[in-house]
């Protein structure tokens, strides 16, 4: 009562006032706080609340929401440029091909200056931002299906299965070791934490992983023999088995999570590099050809 008391203003006075009122009705404020939070910390205090006190599981749900934050403004700052150039690129040669080039080719023409091959540089360029922009499409499509949260799982097997996007294992083991450390701070025991994770819905890989962890333990098996499963990323496996012998486990995550945020940090660098080249090409394909077809009737007329 007294932090309700330091910390209202006009503009949370009526939530407080609530809060008060059910506090004065008998009500545990660990029972209803998470109401009054912002959504996203929701879920995640309805998933700690079950296993540790109420300040520790308001202050978990803090300590991950930052952390998927900071991974997030990771992946918006490496890629969200490159993206956007890609696609600004592409759309101004899609444009350039549709509306400016029989412009270009009727000039030419009005000057006898033979165009078949320009007709033929245009069904090329038609059809390959035609590919490009299909591709996208179906990128696009894929992308939004399998980010369903009952999709995740499914497409995150075939991705293991067929070993395609690696960078994609990478991050979800990310996202299970955040998670697990966080109970590792707290003093959650391995068994309990497996359980947490298990029941935590809104982030389904992170639910898979550690079903896929705990079924292992419960055959028999050592952490670090089970953290040696096709779905999880191998370094983290070799992180794992140094932990185990250093004793040292929490230091050994944050150890693992620097370097995948490192990893993550170059490959947005190799893919910012390699949409800059292709677009910086296809934008100077485009002045050349321009070029070409401005400069040939002035060419004509100076041979007269």
């Amino acid at each position: 009562k007294e932090a309700l008391e330091l910390l209202e203003n006009a503009k949370n006075r009526a939530c407080f006032c609530e809060i008060r009122s059910r506090l004065e009705n008998g009500e545990k404020i660990a029972l209803f706080f998470h109401e009054y939070c912002p959504k996203v910390f929701r879920s995640y205090y309805s998933c700690f609340a079950a296993y540790v006190p109420f300040l520790e599981s308001l202050r978990l749900s803090m300590a991950v929401v930052a952390e998927e934050e900071q991974q997030k403004s990771l992946y918006r700052k490496g890629l969200l440029y490159p993206c956007l150039l890609f696609l600004a690129s592409l759309a101004g040669v899609i444009l350039f091909n549709e509306l400016c080039f029989p412009a270009l080719m009727s000039l030419a023409d009005g000057f006898h200056i033979r165009s078949v091959d320009y007709h033929h540089l245009q069904m090329l360029i038609r059809f390959a931002t035609t590919s490009v922009a299909a591709l996208l499409l179906v990128l696009a499509v894929l992308f939004a299906y399998y980010s369903r949260p009952q999709n995740q799982v499914r497409g995150y097997q075939i991705a293991s299965r067929w070993h395609v996007l690696p960078g994609l294992r990478q991050h979800a083991s990310a996202d299970f070791v955040r998670f697990f450390r966080q109970c590792q701070k707290t003093g959650i025991r391995t068994r309990e934490a497996m359980e947490l994770l298990k029941n935590m819905k809104q982030k389904p890989l992170v639910q898979f992983l550690a079903e896929t962890i705990d079924q292992s333990l419960l055959r028999g098996r050592k952490m670090e023999t089970a953290m040696q499963d096709p779905h999880i990323d191998g370094t983290l496996t070799r992180f794992f088995t140094v932990a185990v012998y250093s004793s040292n486990l929490e230091r050994m995550l944050d150890g693992y999570l620097a370097m995948s945020s490192a990893r993550i940090q170059r490959h947005c660098r190799i893919i910012t590099a390699a949409v800059q080249t292709a677009s910086y090409l296809s934008i100077g394909a485009v002045i050349i050809v321009v070029y070409q077809l401005l400069m040939l009737p002035l060419s004509i007329l100076a041979q007269l």
